[in-house]
């Protein structure tokens, strides 16, 4: 069984989101983990382990998985084209200083960079944050590869603004019922909540989830983890988020670094961008982690 899709990024741009409204649907199959990272990863591991996630897929089901990874990756595009020229692609795009701010932001709360670490030092010594958000350079990529008719561009700023039509798009995309309306395509997905209060409690819930995965409960999992209960006890083991402000002059010198990136997409794309992305922000909040991949 072979993907009739997969989601390619970017990341910190709405996949999760994504993943999880496609995964209800009953025309489509998607693994439960939502990122095997293959082609970008894991390619050493070879076909037959990637097409394995795919083998409870029925006949009348298109599969497809999501992993941002592959939007980035210098080898993903020509890989995933040797292995299926004809594949849909799904794209979905954030402001790029959002982006950053948001991968930079998420990386402290997981302890990848220390907490005090400002922004104008992480985009001096780890460029990537920033690489991360040069959409044109990445969808050249593609195109080098694939036709423009087998991508879907899509902005994470429209899943706010109209989750039912951004999903109708995604349908009509890929050729499944547009009738059906996921449940959670009115709710946060991997909202920011912040660091655990009690991180006993956190490392023991995610080594139950991965206990329950080896034993191939993976769908129960998932159902689980988004469950209103499991939601609540995330919240109330988290600490409140206060994210430090941001200088405004590293703002500004982002917003002005990425005003020919964000021209370059809109050309290569076809298509305005959204109008956020052309009024900076004066003082980005965590409100713009409402949906995080």
């Amino acid at each position: 069984m072979k993907p009739h899709f997969v989601g390619i990024g970017a990341q910190k741009a709405g996949t999760s989101w994504l993943h999880a409204c496609l995964y209800e649907h009953p025309g489509i199959y998607m693994p439960a983990s939502k990122e095997i990272h293959f082609f970008s990863k894991y390619y050493d591991r070879g076909i037959p382990w990637y097409e394995s996630h795919f083998r409870a897929c029925r006949a009348t089901q298109r599969a497809g998985e999501f992993s941002p990874t592959y939007l980035y990756h210098p080898d993903a595009a020509k890989r995933l084209h040797n292995y299926h020229p004809d594949i849909q692609l799904i794209v979905c795009l954030r402001e790029p200083v959002a982006r950053t701010i948001s991968a930079y932001r998420y990386a402290i709360r997981i302890g990848a960079l220390p907490p005090t670490m400002p922004l104008s030092e992480v985009l001096k010594h780890y460029p990537a944050y920033v690489e991360h958000s040069r959409y044109a350079m990445q969808l050249e990529r593609y195109l080098q590869y694939f036709r423009r008719q087998h991508m879907l561009i899509l902005f994470y700023e429209e899943i706010a603004a109209s989750p039912h039509t951004l999903m109708d798009a995604v349908y009509a995309f890929l050729g499944v019922d547009g009738q059906f309306r996921p449940a959670m395509a009115g709710r946060r997905v991997n909202a920011s909540l912040g660091a655990p209060r009690v991180g006993q409690l956190d490392r023991w819930l995610k080594r139950g989830a991965a206990s329950l995965r080896h034993a191939g409960f993976d769908r129960l999992v998932w159902h689980l983890s988004r469950s209103r209960f499991a939601e609540c006890v995330r919240r109330l083991n988290a600490h409140p988020l206060t994210p430090q402000p941001l200088p405004v002059e590293t703002l500004a010198e982002l917003y002005q670094s990425f005003a020919p990136e964000v021209r370059a997409t809109a050309d290569l794309i076809g298509r305005d961008v959204p109008v956020s992305w052309l009024a900076p922000m004066t003082q980005p909040t965590e409100a713009m982690d409402v949906i995080r991949p």
